[in-house]
């Protein structure tokens, strides 16, 4: 019944994805600022946050996840809590013959039941002390039973003082608790393995990866890798050494400040009599705080190496992750390097033009939704001016990837190459250009043998479209085809192909309808896919339903043309040796374009 009812909701989510659009939280704010169209944005939705288990759903209660650390800070106790077969209360309800890897319903309900209890003697007996927040993310994995990972914050945070009053490495005593010493030598000890096992799983190199046998310890200690050295004292001295699975994740650090007898909290803002507005600001002029020469060094080495979409990226990292201590002078030093790209796609209309507000804005704006997917903070918040969003229409980097070609060099590329087609090239040069400059769309399909001129053919016709302006977007199934095509990209990259396609039914490019890459396939008037038979074809028809989406037509190739080149020959070969059914299966047969090909 279970089965059925998933089945059900999976077809209704299926069969109604014309009405479901997804997107990023920033594009679709930025939509709605600008009464955009609800339609224009987001990309179809294959399965939603709505359905339990789905990605999109775990990955909300990640985010919720990282709110709690960035509300609470970092955990006290980490926590493994392990399902047991061998458990009293699974062995008593096992039929005759029956053994518990037979009962995976029994299993599964003891299970929860004691991870409720156990959670309930935590979050509200507290053994512990008050709880403020907690989660928890169960594992079901093939090498042993399902085990939550735990994570305990507490109100009053755990001095490494405490450590040995909550986790014990010792075993037991056997006469004061002989329950606890039976389950920790029956269930928690290592080994054996060293010496003694050389062929434990342990073992690499002759040595064990868990770095067992542990040396003694008298007093817990704190590692230099943060992580605490439990005391396991020698026997003779009353300890018992084991592992068990409660391990702390606390790390406390302290800064002696000379700054005798502060009475107020305005007193630790004052550095030589004078009151700082912020304590940032007291810090910095303590020198507590790192240089930021060597970020300023770092940026002015990737201005001389780096694309500006790449100083994005890096300048996003530095100010996310970095702590600087004045991030608004590195905006202000390094802003031009940063604005090159929108600069020079406004120059393409009005060559007078020169860096203003208005291309510093821009530039502002993609950095700060660069910042954003990284760390979910504004520029604000990081210290750097805000960007003004109002009636803001960006200039995408995808865009000006695809248009920043050398029209001269181009026009000369034409008119060397040319004249050495031969006639069959010619052929199908002249055809192809003509019914781009006069038709409405339509699909070619190339088919020729390896060494006959492909490549030199397609390159010659990416230049021609491209000097007029206008986008192509050249992409190959494979990493050496797409080096061999002018601003060639696999077609994965370039056009966010699942990696799934095998196992998907109606599979779409994970792309959002609107800016970025759905802009680019919105705007180009070419796609070149070359050894398009070595993708699955379900690639292809992700790629048309995606098209259909973005450019709100049901014929994918109306204004727009397909150029897919390959030799059928290799397909074949390729998928013989392999799996000899698969052929006519997952190799590309065009179907959904039958009889739309031009001849």
């Amino acid at each position: 019944m279970y089965a059925k009812i998933e089945s059900e909701r999976l077809l209704y989510i299926r069969l109604n994805q014309r009405k479901l659009r997804v997107d990023d939280y920033i594009h679709l704010r930025d939509a709605m600022a600008n009464d955009g169209n609800s339609t224009d944005v987001g990309r179809l939705v294959i399965l939603p946050a709505t359905f339990t288990g789905s990605p999109r759903h775990m990955h909300e209660y990640a985010q919720d996840s990282m709110l709690y650390v960035r509300t609470c800070g970092r955990s006290d106790l980490f926590i493994t809590f392990t399902s047991n077969p061998e458990w009293t209360e699974i062995k008593d309800e096992l039929f005759p013959g029956q053994v518990p890897s037979d009962r995976h319903d029994l299993i599964a309900r003891v299970f929860k039941q004691k991870l409720s209890k156990f959670m309930d003697v935590i979050t509200k007996s507290y053994i512990f002390g008050e709880t403020r927040c907690w989660l928890y993310s169960v594992e079901w994995q093939k090498r042993g039973l399902s085990h939550p990972h735990v994570l305990i914050c507490l109100k009053d945070k755990i001095h490494p003082t405490q450590i040995d009053t909550i986790i014990s490495a010792e075993i037991s005593n056997p006469e004061r608790d002989p329950g606890l010493f039976e389950v920790i030598t029956k269930n928690m000890i290592h080994g054996p393995c060293g010496p003694l096992n050389p062929r434990s799983p342990c073992m690499k190199d002759g040595k064990c990866s868990k770095k067992y046998p542990r040396e003694f310890i008298q007093e817990t200690q704190t590692g230099n890798d943060g992580y605490p050295l439990y005391r396991r004292r020698k026997p003779e001295k009353g300890g018992f050494a084991a592992v068990i699975k409660i391990r702390m994740n606390n790390q406390q650090t302290e800064i002696e400040v000379d700054n005798r007898g502060p009475t107020s909290f305005a007193d630790l803002k004052t550095v030589d009599g004078e009151v700082c507005e912020t304590y940032r600001e007291a810090c910095q002029r303590r020198g507590l705080l790192e240089n930021d020469q060597h970020w300023d060094t770092t940026l002015a080495e990737a201005c001389l190496t780096c694309f500006p979409s790449q100083l994005w990226s890096l300048f996003a990292i530095i100010v996310t992750s970095c702590a600087q201590s004045n991030p608004q002078s590195l905006w202000e030093k390094y802003k031009k390097s940063l604005s090159e790209d929108i600069l020079r796609e406004h120059r393409r209309v009005n060559p007078e033009v020169n860096f203003c507000t208005e291309i510093f804005n821009q530039a502002l704006i993609l950095l700060e939704d660069k910042c954003i997917s990284i760390s979910s903070k504004t520029l604000s918040d990081l210290g750097l001016h805000a960007p003004s969003r109002t009636g803001a229409e960006l200039v995408q980097s995808e865009v000006l990837r695809e248009r920043n070609y050398d029209v001269e060099e181009l026009e000369n590329l034409v008119q060397f190459n040319e004249p050495l087609l031969v006639p069959d090239q010619r052929l199908a040069y002249e055809a192809i250009t003509d019914m781009i400059r006069n038709g409405n769309g339509g699909i070619f399909f190339l088919d020729a043998l390896g060494g006959t001129g492909k490549t030199f053919l397609v390159n010659l016709l990416l230049a021609e479209i491209r000097k007029r302006n206008e986008i192509a977007v050249a992409v190959a199934s494979s990493g050496i085809a797409a080096t061999l095509l002018d601003g060639g990209r696999t077609a994965h990259s370039a056009l966010k192909l699942p990696l799934d396609l095998a196992r998907s039914q109606n599979p779409v490019c994970n792309m959002s309808k609107g800016p970025g890459k759905a802009q680019v396939l919105k705007m180009c008037r070419v796609i070149v896919w070359d050894e398009c038979t070595m993708a699955n074809k379900r690639a292809l028809e992700a790629l048309d339903r995606t098209l259909q989406d973005i450019r709100e037509n049901n014929a994918s190739w109306v204004e727009l043309y397909w150029f897919l080149q390959a030799t059928f020959a290799k397909p074949c070969q390729l998928f013989r040796v392999q799996h000899q059914r698969t052929n006519l299966t997952h190799a590309s047969r065009l179907r959904i374009f039958e009889g739309m090909f031009k001849k």
